[in-house]
């Protein structure tokens, strides 16, 4: 069998970021993230998902 590679620990910490900005967006393009009920851009629910989970 051959060993699995383990992944460094910046590479987890970098795809923990991205795993978080994707939800984020994912879950701000929802039709019910907006007071109009309409679903919001997809870059800004990237830019307001990325800005929230870096800097906070």
């Amino acid at each position: 069998m051959k060993r699995v590679r383990a992944i460094s620990y910046p590479a987890v910490i970098a795809l923990g970021f991205f795993i978080l900005i994707m939800f984020g967006t994912a879950l701000l393009a929802l039709p019910a993230a907006s007071r109009s009920g309409e679903s919001v851009g997809f870059v800004d629910a990237l830019f307001t998902s990325t800005s929230a989970s870096c800097v906070t």
